[in-house]
C-alpha cells in the first residue's frame, strides 16, 4: 500500500493517467483509486476528462483532439505548482490524444503529416517525461454501448458512441 512518507521526497506529484475505449471503466476505477488514496492520507487530485467541456462540437476533429490534449497539458503544467499535491489522477490525457490521433489518422481526417506534428508534440520528452504511469483499460464495442446506454435517455448514437467509430479504436 503507498504510504504518505513514501511520498515526502517527491519533487512534483506523481501523475497517473488513465486511457482507453470508451466506456471500459476509466472513470468508475479513477473514483476508487482516488477514494483509496485520499483515505489513506495521500493528497490526490483527479483531472476530468477535457471532452466533456470542451466548446467544440464535432468531436471526431483534429481541432478537438488537440483542444482536449492541449487542455489536459495544461492542467498537469499547472498541478505541477502545487506543492502539496501527492498524486494527480488524469481521466484521459496525453497517450489518449495519441490514440485518437493514430485513429484520424487512420480515418482520413487529419494527413500522416499533421499527424505525425501532433505526436512530435505530445511526445516532447518535457511533457512525455510528466506522465508516471499509464493504465489502458479496454472494453468491447457492444459493452460500450450497453453501458453508454443505461444512463442515457436516447438510443440514438453519437459521433463517437457507435459501433463503427468503438470497432475502429478497438483496433488502434
Amino acid at each position: 500500500m503507498i504510504r504518505r512518507r513514501l511520498l515526502v521526497d517527491k519533487r512534483r506529484p506523481f501523475i497517473v493517467e488513465f486511457a482507453g475505449t470508451p466506456k471500459s471503466g476509466k472513470t468508475t476505477t479513477i473514483n476508487a483509486l482516488h477514494q483509496l488514496l485520499k483515505r489513506n492520507d495521500i493528497v490526490v487530485s483527479t483531472f476530468q476528462e477535457r471532452a466533456f467541456v470542451a466548446p467544440l462540437l464535432d468531436k471526431g476533429t483534429a481541432f478537438f483532439n488537440t483542444w482536449v490534449t492541449c487542455a489536459t497539458l495544461n492542467g498537469v503544467i499547472e498541478a505541477l505548482e502545487d506543492e502539496k499535491l501527492d498524486v494527480l489522477i488524469l481521466d484521459r490525457g496525453l497517450f489518449d490524444g495519441l490514440v485518437w490521433i493514430d485513429w484520424q489518422e487512420k480515418t482520413h481526417r487529419v494527413s500522416s503529416r499533421e499527424a505525425e506534428r501532433f505526436r512530435s508534440f505530445v511526445l516532447t520528452p518535457r511533457w512525455r517525461d510528466l506522465i508516471d504511469l499509464v493504465f489502458v483499460m479496454h472494453c468491447g464495442p457492444s459493452t460500450s454501448l450497453k453501458r453508454e446506454k443505461e444512463k442515457q435517455i436516447t438510443l440514438r448514437h453519437g459521433a463517437i458512441m457507435n459501433r463503427g467509430t468503438l470497432g475502429q479504436l478497438q483496433q488502434h
